[in-house]
């Protein structure tokens, strides 16, 4: 490497660095996120695994929204 770079040099080699690392990072997140739905039996991979994904969230949310009911009814 040179020993006199300019400064735009160095900060595009920093922004290239910053961006791969960030990349890294991502799809490290989304093969964690899919290693964890696999485990619940989840293929994230196939649309009945995403119906099923969205099935049990919808569920939780409707789960959520009747014990929120519950607390609100008087006794």
């Amino acid at each position: 490497m040179r020993q006199n770079r300019t400064k735009a040099g160095e900060e595009n080699e920093r922004s290239w660095l910053s961006l791969m690392l960030e990349n890294i990072w991502l799809r490290m997140q989304l093969a964690f996120s899919g290693w964890r739905l696999r485990r619940r039996g989840i293929d994230p991979d196939t649309l009945a695994g995403m119906d099923e994904l969205r099935r049990q969230h919808e569920e939780g949310l409707a789960k959520l929204k009747r014990e929120g009911q519950r607390e609100r009814l008087p006794d």
